[in-house]
């Protein structure tokens, strides 16, 4: 009886082991000489963030206006709640709605209200928000002198953030991955300096890791 199952009995162990093999294969990254090509690209973001990389304002958000016009001479700061309209009120010309604007959009349709209005010729224009500020934030780790958690700006990048790190330390490659929403992508930073890649503009909570040399 044992030799009637001898053949069957290594015909099955040969083909689980052929199927474990595969499974290995299809879960190993593809050979390549670069050990970072494999990684995915980043995820393109919706919405306001692709341009300015803040949540939209909404009601209840209190925020601080500073306009002041190129020549230091008249300028001022306004403080307010967004209404449950969504409107501010702003010296000069009263009610605005800036709510769905990220801060940037809002500073561009304040500025808009003053010039168009005829009350500045130019002017520049702040828009902040304590609340969100507070909340936002992008973290540096790695091979950095300061790692750590940094506050977010609008329009903050990359390269820009790793000199706010202190830069990198001597055990640094050079190599730095970004990780947003649980993908990751590689940035070579003298490649950014030398304008031959993008220095991409971080949004909040993105993981900044400066990777170590191997030598």
């Amino acid at each position: 009886m044992s030799k009637f199952y001898a053949p069957l009995i290594a015909a099955c162990a040969a083909a689980v082991l052929c199927g474990c093999q595969s499974v290995v294969d299809l879960v190993s990254p593809p050979s390549n000489p670069n050990p970072l090509a494999w990684v995915p690209p980043m995820p393109a973001s919706v919405g306001p963030m692709t341009t300015t990389g803040n949540r939209p304002l909404r009601p209840d958000d209190r925020v601080e206006v500073s306009v002041q016009p190129p020549s230091q001479a008249h300028g001022f700061t306004a403080s307010d709640t967004i209404d449950a309209l969504g409107i501010i009120t702003l010296p000069y010309i009263g009610d605005l709605r800036i709510d769905r604007l990220t801060t940037s959009e809002a500073e561009a349709a304040i500025r808009s209200a003053y010039v168009d209005g005829g009350i500045f010729q130019d002017v520049n224009v702040q828009v902040i928000c304590p609340g969100m500020i507070q909340t936002q934030r992008v973290f540096v780790n790695g091979s950095v002198r300061k790692i750590g958690p940094i506050g977010y700006r609008d329009g903050m990048k990359l390269q820009e953030t790793i000199i706010e790190a202190g830069g990198l330390n001597a055990y640094a490659s050079g190599t730095v991955i970004v990780t947003r929403g649980g993908v990751s992508r590689a940035y070579d930073l003298d490649r950014i300096r030398d304008g031959k890649e993008e220095n991409p503009v971080l949004l909040p909570d993105d993981v900044i890791e400066a990777r170590e040399s191997r030598f």
